[in-house]
């Protein structure tokens, strides 16, 4: 039989280079697990005289409920500090204003309108602004036939827009 008090040096060595809940998780299966020492040692228990039996059972349970102890107290400890961290990777000051979203939307035909843009812009025409005010109104009535003829003005110029069938120079 391996002397217990070696199993548990090594035990609190392992223990001592464990910090991580996965590597603590990987030492209660190496000591405590199935096919662990202690496991073994539970499974010759029937092979020893009565009176050593007790004792050693009586050993070998007290180690393996230290063990459990050792391991569940760093495991909680590495639970708490993780959380620690997270929470103060996720801290939100509530106090500050929020993100304002934007309220409404374009009008489809103005989201048409800018789309027909974009491409006619592409294939090199520019958009000019300009504002028709009721003298440029006067001024073609005036240069016409004395009537303002609307089949002659387009719908953009009477808006302010029109554009120019020259390429830009850029």
């Amino acid at each position: 039989m391996t002397d217990i008090e070696s199993l548990r040096r090594s035990f609190m060595e392992e223990l001592s280079k464990a910090s991580q809940r996965s590597e603590l998780e990987a030492l209660r299966t190496s000591f405590l697990g199935r096919r662990s020492f202690i496991k073994e040692e539970f499974r010759r228990l029937p092979e020893l005289p009565e009176e050593e039996r007790r004792a050693y059972a009586a050993r070998l349970n007290e180690l393996s409920q230290q063990m459990q102890g050792e391991i569940d107290a760093r495991v909680s400890a590495a639970r708490k500090a993780e959380t620690a961290k997270q929470l103060e990777a996720e801290w939100l000051d509530v106090t500050l204003p929020g993100q304002a979203h934007r309220v409404g939307s374009w009008h489809p035909l103005t989201e048409v309108e800018q789309r027909c843009l974009t491409v006619l812009r592409k294939l090199g025409f520019e958009r000019l602004r300009w504002q028709m005010d009721k003298a440029d109104i006067l001024a073609l009535t005036l240069a016409g036939s004395g009537s303002l003829d609307l089949r002659s003005v387009s719908h953009s110029d009477l808006h302010g827009q029109r554009f120019v069938p020259f390429p830009t120079e850029s």
